[in-house]
């Protein structure tokens, strides 16, 4: 009923499994843009303004030391196949993507 409301059509919905195949590339690339770096064993971004509370860089983590994901590799692979990607490369080429969340993923968004 709100994505009537809204006028959103043909939209697909997917589990954060789907994403995936699609995470090496998003670490590769932050790693080729010189965004991402090695810390402590595992693959960060460290986000200009955002510190901890000893006020040190404080990182988003892309790739854990175990070679594993999270939610922000996995968010920013969803964005890429929903605005990047052409339909033959299973992508949707969105204009807009909205996301709705509940107060406790503030900070993951904002960084």
């Amino acid at each position: 009923k709100i994505y009537g409301m809204l006028n959103i059509k043909g939209l697909v919905e997917r589990g954060e499994s789907f994403y995936n195949p699609y995470l090496n590339a998003v670490v590769e690339d932050l790693e080729k843009q010189e965004l991402a770096v090695q810390s402590e064993g595992a693959t960060v971004v460290f986000m200009d303004g955002w510190t901890n509370r000893d006020d040190e860089p404080l990182p988003m983590l892309v790739r854990k030391s175990d070679g594993g994901f999270n939610y922000a590799t996995t968010d920013l692979a969803a964005i890429r196949q929903r605005t990047s990607f052409d339909a033959s490369d299973g992508g949707e080429k969105a204009d807009r993507v909205l996301y709705v969340t509940d107060a406790g993923q503030a900070q993951h968004f904002n960084m």
